[in-house]
């Protein structure tokens, strides 16, 4: 039972740590999150759906739950392709 609640990471950055290192974590905060801060200046309603994306990183592991992450993406997408 590999597979199971108390395997989990306590948050994404974490698991992303444990995983990867150093380079892996600032490989991601760079490439991923710095993909979206590049633009927060256009961003309406995408910024505080930014933010409370990376607070979410901090409680749980919300990769493996995919639904979460796509939600976002495809809001702050919608706010990107509103603007343009």
């Amino acid at each position: 039972m590999k597979h199971a609640a108390e395997n989990t990471p306590d948050s994404t950055y974490g698991q992303l740590l444990s995983e990867y290192g150093i380079v892996g974590l600032l490989s991601f905060l760079v490439l991923y999150i710095g993909s979206f801060i590049s633009r927060f200046r256009v961003l309406t309603f995408g910024l505080p759906i930014l933010l409370l994306l990376l607070a979410s990183f901090f409680t749980e592991y919300w990769f493996e739950q995919l639904s979460i992450v796509i939600l976002f993406e495809l809001l702050v997408l919608t706010d990107f392709k509103k603007i343009n």
